[in-house]
């Protein structure tokens, strides 16, 4: 695991939101591409009361893995 993919999930872990966003944005950007770390993201975002960049991520993750059931659950928070 990446020192950027630790270090998010333990922030996230810590509730330490922008911090997560930030290392687990490093981890994507190093190349790093999963359902759960675009779901990790998400859940931070979503925390940080920022919803538009949230959904986008939880598209990343279903587009990643379709029957992702935390992203689909996490996507039904913005359902009306």
């Amino acid at each position: 695991m990446g020192r950027g993919l630790a270090q998010g999930y333990g922030a996230l872990a810590s509730k330490r939101w922008a911090e997560a966003v930030s290392a687990l944005t490093r981890a994507r950007e190093a190349g790093i591409r999963s359902a759960e770390l675009e779901n990790a993201v998400a859940v931070a975002l979503i925390r940080l009361q920022r919803f538009d960049e949230a959904r986008d991520r939880l598209s990343a993750a279903l587009e990643l893995a379709p029957t992702s059931s935390e992203a689909l659950l996490n996507m039904a928070l913005f359902q009306d």
